[in-house]
């Protein structure tokens, strides 16, 4: 993933350098996650686990984004605060307790974009490419068992995203997806580990831009 990633910023680079205009604006949105794995039944004295449900979080995200390119294709880098937040089940010692996430990220896509439709105003776009999260202090009640349990929240992970988006004059509206490619968050009871995941693994937000010239 990694290498996409570097392959897409190699190639906004070019369209960047040949670019016929450029744009940057402030976006900010509402976000779902799902995941299969979120929400664990996870017995941390015999690091069994067994899923009992589908996960859900819900969450924003708040930003700036730069658009460079032309009358077609273009190249669109975004620099995201993503703020989310889930629980999760565990049984401590025959005793069930749940954990409550924060999750806190830097989020870096770095999008290809194609303008499928464009009529005075009006432009109708699609938008693909990786995506770097950086963990900017994400949280967990669990830290209440510190002396059996230790958490870790990888401090970068991939994924992809992609979309559909319309403009209107100076204001955007986007719809995307992203699926998540490494694990995100790992549980570690008495040096065993019993959770590693790529938490919530499937997203989708809907976000309302504002272009600034």
């Amino acid at each position: 993933m990694k290498k996409s990633g570097l392959s897409v910023l190699f190639l906004g680079v070019g369209i960047a350098l040949s670019a016929q205009t450029f744009n940057v604006g402030l976006k900010g949105g509402y976000e779902a996650a799902f995941s299969s794995k979120n929400i664990l039944q996870t017995d941390l004295i015999s690091s069994s686990v067994s899923q009992v449900k589908s996960g859900f979080a819900s969450g924003y995200q708040v930003g700036g984004w730069m658009r460079l390119g032309g009358k077609k294709i273009f190249f669109q880098p975004e620099l995201l605060l993503n703020v989310k937040k889930t629980t999760q089940t565990f049984n401590v010692g025959g005793t069930t307790q749940t954990g409550t996430y924060k999750t806190q990220a830097i989020e870096v896509p770095l999008l290809i974009g194609y303008r499928v439709l464009s009529v005075g105003p009006l432009a109708v776009r699609l938008n693909a490419g990786p995506k770097a999260v950086f963990d900017a202090g994400s949280s967990s009640t669990l830290s209440h068992y510190a002396n059996v349990v230790s958490q870790d929240f990888k401090s970068a992970s991939w994924a992809a995203e992609g979309g559909l988006g319309v403009d209107l004059m100076s204001i955007s509206l986007d719809l995307r997806y992203s699926q998540y490619f490494t694990n995100t968050y790992g549980v570690t009871f008495n040096n065993n580990q019993v959770v590693n995941t790529k938490g919530n693994k499937q997203s989708l937000y809907l976000t309302l831009g504002w272009r600034l010239f």
